[in-house]
C-alpha cells in the first residue's frame, strides 16, 4: 500500500511538472504579454515576450516601480481603469483595446483581457496584452484614404463651381489642411513669369514675408513634388529658420500645371516631421491638378468675360454709328464706350 502510494504521488508529481513545463513553454514562446498585477498595479509577474511590446525587461516591471497604469497612455487611463475595476468586481468583462506608451516612447496599441485571479493567496488580475498595432494601422490608412477620396470628390465639385481663383485657392488649401492634418499652407501663381503669394492658411506676418521672399521662392520647384524635413535640434537648411520657430518640422511643395505649363505652386507644412508620407503626396498631387483645372476653368471663364464684354462694347459702337449721320455725334459715342 506504501509502495502503491509513492507510485502514485510520484506520478502526480511527473504530471503536475509536465504541466508546469509545458505552461512554462507555452507562455515563454507567446508573442502576447502574460501579466498578474495586485490591486495597486504593481506588477508581480510578467512573461519573458514584455520587452518586445513595452520595451521594458520582465526584470523592469516587476521591480515595483512600475505600475500596469504606467504604460497606458494618459488619454486612455480613464477608460482602462474602469474596465479593470470591473474586472476586480467580477463582472463579465470582454477586451479593451488602448495605446500603450513604450520605454522609448513610441507609441503601440494593445487589445486586453484580464480576470481576477482565483484561488491566490492575494488579491490582484491577470491578463493578456495582444498587439494590434498593424490592425490599427491598417485602418487608420484605410480611413484616411477614404477621407481623401471624398475630399478630391469635393475639391472637384468645387473647383468647378468656384471661378474666382482666389476663393477657389483659399477654400482648397483649408480643405487638403483638415484631410492631411497640416498647421500651414501657401499658394502662389505665376504673373508676369514671376511667383506671387496668392492666399495662406496658419501663417504669422513673420512667416508669410519669409515664404514671399526671393530666396525662398529660389528654392520652390516648378516641375515636380518636393518633400523637406528637419527635426527640431538639426540645422541642415531644410526648413526655413523663421517657419522652423514655430515649431515646423516637414513640408512639402507641389506644381501647380496648366496645358503642359507650370501656373503656379502649393505648399504644406506640419509640425510633425512623417506626416508627408508617400501616400500623402500622391494625395496631394492628385488635388494639386483639380486646382489646376480648376484655375484653366476660371482661367477661361474670365476670357470669356472679357470677350463677351468686348462684343458687347462693339455692338453699341455698330448701333450708335447707324442711328445718326452726325460725325460729331457718332465720335463723341464711340469715346464715351
Amino acid at each position: 500500500a506504501r509502495g502503491r502510494t509513492v507510485l502514485r504521488t510520484r506520478h502526480a508529481e511527473e504530471t503536475a511538472g509536465r504541466a508546469e513545463a509545458l505552461e512554462h513553454v507555452l507562455i515563454e514562446g507567446m508573442r502576447d504579454l502574460v501579466f498578474v498585477v495586485d490591486d495597486q498595479g504593481r506588477f508581480s509577474y510578467v512573461s519573458p515576450s514584455a520587452e518586445v511590446l513595452s520595451g521594458y525587461t520582465p526584470a523592469e516591471l516587476t521591480s515595483g516601480q512600475i505600475t500596469f497604469e504606467w504604460l497606458v497612455h494618459p488619454a486612455d487611463h480613464e477608460s482602462v481603469r474602469a474596465h479593470m475595476q470591473s474586472a476586480r468586481d467580477d463582472q463579465n468583462v470582454g477586451e479593451i483595446e488602448f495605446r500603450i506608451v513604450r520605454k522609448d516612447g513610441r507609441l503601440r496599441w494593445a487589445a486586453m483581457s484580464v480576470a481576477p485571479l482565483r484561488d491566490a493567496p492575494t488579491a490582484g488580475l491577470q491578463g493578456i496584452l495582444r498587439d494590434v498595432t498593424a490592425r490599427h494601422q491598417a485602418e487608420e490608412t484605410l480611413r484616411a484614404r477614404s477621407e481623401e477620396l471624398a475630399a478630391l470628390n469635393l475639391l472637384a465639385a468645387r473647383v468647378n463651381e468656384l471661378l474666382d481663383p482666389q476663393a477657389m485657392l483659399t477654400e482648397s488649401l483649408a480643405t487638403l489642411m483638415d484631410v492631411v492634418d497640416a498647421q500651414f499652407s501657401i499658394a502662389y501663381l505665376l504673373e508676369n513669369e514671376r511667383l506671387c503669394v496668392t492666399t495662406s492658411h496658419g501663417l504669422s506676418d513673420a512667416m508669410l514675408a519669409e515664404a514671399g521672399s526671393p530666396e525662398f521662392m529660389q528654392q520652390l520647384l516648378m516641375e515636380k513634388a518636393d518633400v523637406r524635413r528637419e527635426l527640431k535640434h538639426q540645422e541642415t537648411g531644410q526648413v526655413p529658420p523663421v517657419a522652423k520657430a514655430e515649431g515646423v518640422q516637414s513640408w512639402v511643395s507641389l506644381p501647380l500645371h496648366g496645358r503642359g505649363h507650370p501656373v503656379g505652386i502649393v505648399a504644406f507644412a506640419s509640425r510633425e516631421y512623417d506626416r508627408f508620407d508617400d501616400a500623402t503626396i500622391d494625395f496631394l498631387a492628385a488635388a494639386s491638378e483639380q486646382i489646376a483645372l480648376g484655375l484653366r476653368n476660371a482661367q477661361l471663364f474670365a476670357e470669356t468675360q472679357r470677350r463677351a464684354r468686348e462684343l458687347e462694347l462693339i455692338n453699341q459702337v455698330t448701333h450708335a454709328a447707324s442711328s445718326t449721320l452726325n460725325l460729331q455725334t457718332v465720335l463723341q459715342t464711340i469715346m464715351i464706350q
